[in-house]
């Protein structure tokens, strides 16, 4: 009997895509159960903030060939981008804190704020262009329309409540947020 892989959504590919910022975790087994493994809330809302730049830049570059003449990814992304990447900055401290957590490997101690950054950002290009298919690129203009007019912060939260919730029925995601503590 043959195997077909099963085809995730976009939201669930957006979500494993943030989820994994930073760590080539498609190819990493995970050796302890996910409620093991997890970020605070606030360091992942951080880390998604930090990367919404690198992410819509390159969802941008992957769909445009495939998207209509008035598609949002055609161009009005452009004018988020700027927005998003001063946003990003002060993110970076606690993005940075929840790297060690979601890496597979220990982040060698001689890297650079900077040369950290760069890695990492090229990982999440290269792992949001292999996790968005050609035929999800409609979704993922839509989505990114949607979110625009957030600012960072309401979009990171956002992101970071759809992990929380989705994370247990998600395939192959080796970290997740936290669960809250209960009042």
């Amino acid at each position: 009997m043959t195997h077909t892989p099963r085809r995730r959504p976009f939201a669930a590919v957006i979500l494993f895509a943030l989820r994994v910022s930073g760590i080539a975790a498609e190819t990493v087994a995970v050796a302890q159960s996910p409620a093991q493994r997890c970020i605070p809330r606030e360091q992942g809302e951080h880390l998604v903030r930090y990367f919404l730049p690198t992410i819509v830049d390159t969802i941008g570059r992957r769909c445009r060939p495939q998207l209509g003449a008035n598609a949002f990814l055609q161009g009005a992304e452009r004018s988020l981008l700027p927005r998003l990447r001063s946003e990003a900055v002060g993110a970076w401290p606690l993005a940075k804190a929840a790297l060690p957590a979601i890496s597979p490997t220990q982040l060698p101690d001689f890297l650079t704020d900077e040369a950290l950054q760069m890695a990492a950002e090229a990982v999440v290009a290269a792992q949001t262009a292999e996790a968005i298919p050609l035929g999800d690129c409609a979704q993922a203009d839509r989505v990114v329309a949607a979110l625009s007019p957030l600012p960072s912060q309401n979009m990171a939260q956002l992101v970071t409540v759809m992990i929380e919730i989705a994370g247990e029925n998600v395939e192959g995601m080796p970290v997740g947020i936290c669960p809250a503590p209960t009042r």
